[in-house]
């Protein structure tokens, strides 16, 4: 297997940074290692974060533990799939790691074969996360372009108006509804109302400001 993608490990424990290492690189993927917390936070700060990735990070570490960590990442808005390497885990220390996203936990010592499918399962995910952050910025781009008109159109679309309401609204003529609704349509490929709120749903889901 030959792979493009990085798996990032953080471990405090140098032995399981090394093997860990040593295994996924002769299956084909990058693997990039940290002995701590802090160390991979000031890594991330200058990496390219358009390459998918994942990270298994171990729960308890010297300094910062792998729970304040995955709270770090969120913060900074590091968007790439974790899951945790334990010893044990507790219910508590579950809960709050999933409640995060997390996608699962790996017990020591480790199972090979379980190890690489939660691998794959994280990068197919990153994958997807990759592609909707496109689809998300081609969509911001097509709202850049509209008109401040055609924004307050929109906003009145939204709200459920129809043409005559928006034209009573902005104090214009219904055939300059029609022009600006017709324009605005055009630049963002939509041919249907439901369609343009489905799509400014997504940005809504995405936590994307849709019309400024």
């Amino acid at each position: 297997m030959e792979t493009n993608d990085v798996v990032y490990v953080v471990d405090d424990d140098l032995a399981i940074l090394d093997s860990l290492k040593w295994l996924l690189e002769s299956n084909g993927y990058i693997v990039i290692c940290h002995h701590s917390a802090e160390n991979f936070l000031k890594f991330l700060e200058n990496t390219d974060q358009s390459t998918p990735s994942c990270a298994l990070i171990d729960v308890k570490m010297k300094g910062m533990s792998g729970l304040d960590l995955q709270e770090k990442l969120i913060d900074n808005g590091f968007n790439f799939p974790v899951s945790f390497i334990t010893g044990y885990a507790d219910i508590p220390m579950v809960s709050k790691a999933f409640r995060h996203g997390a996608i699962d936990f790996i017990q020591k010592p480790i199972n090979e074969y379980a190890l690489f499918e939660l691998i794959n399962r994280m990068l197919t995910k990153s994958y997807g996360m990759k592609k909707e952050l496109m689809e998300i910025t081609r969509i911001k781009e097509k709202l850049e372009t509209l008109t401040r008109r055609e924004k307050d159109v929109v906003r009145h679309i939204i709200s459920g108006k129809l043409n005559k309401e928006i034209a009573e609204v902005m104090g214009i003529e219904v055939k300059t509804v029609e022009a600006h609704r017709a324009n605005l349509m055009d630049k963002l490929q939509v041919n249907r109302p439901t369609t343009l709120l489905l799509l400014l749903l997504r940005l809504e889901q995405a936590k994307v400001t849709a019309i400024e």
